[in-house]
């Protein structure tokens, strides 16, 4: 029984420092994104344990009638699937600002606000072996309050799956 414990416990062992490998110390990039309207985020990724990770996203959206910044901090649980790629999820939190102009005849707006975010991410990465290269495809679903841009944009929802594709350099 002892001999199944100390190989038990070896082969967990053993993943973990194989998963350390697919977590890379460092990496920076642009993540592309669409969801509540499309934009672009300088995307900073740091390993902070074994097989997680830190993410910090600043971006710019851009919709019909308004602009948006956002700011937001995930944990990430990096998973291996093989060859490269990675599972990874989390929690994430945010806050962000928006501004909207609308000028035609009939309806005039100029309003601005901030607002909160508290998200959850799931996402498909591949980092390549041999290059200082990393490509991820993730879902951001994001919960917004403190905002209320729904009083005069009949589009908008509380409840935003954010989209997006990132390309970062790893070191």
């Amino acid at each position: 029984m002892k001999k199944i414990l100390l190989c038990a416990a070896f082969a967990i062992a053993s993943s973990f420092a194989a998963e350390a490998q697919t977590v890379r110390d460092n990496a920076i990039g642009i993540r592309l994104s669409a969801g509540d309207g499309i934009g672009a985020d300088v995307s900073y990724q740091r390993r902070v344990f074994t097989k997680n990770r830190l993410e910090f996203d600043l971006g710019l959206r851009e919709d019909d009638h308004y602009d948006e910044v956002k700011f937001m901090a995930g944990f990430h649980w990096v998973f291996p699937i093989e060859n490269g790629f990675n599972f990874y999820a989390g929690p994430a939190i945010g806050a962000g600002r928006w501004e909207h102009d609308r000028w035609n005849d009939n309806d005039n707006w100029d309003d601005d606000g901030g607002f909160g975010v508290i998200a959850g991410v799931a996402g498909v990465e591949y980092v390549f072996p041999n290059i200082p290269l990393q490509l991820s495809f993730d879902i951001r679903p994001e919960a917004h309050f403190g905002d209320d841009r729904d009083d005069f944009d009949r589009d908008y929802h509380s409840l935003v799956p954010d989209v997006g594709l990132a390309v970062r350099f790893t070191f």
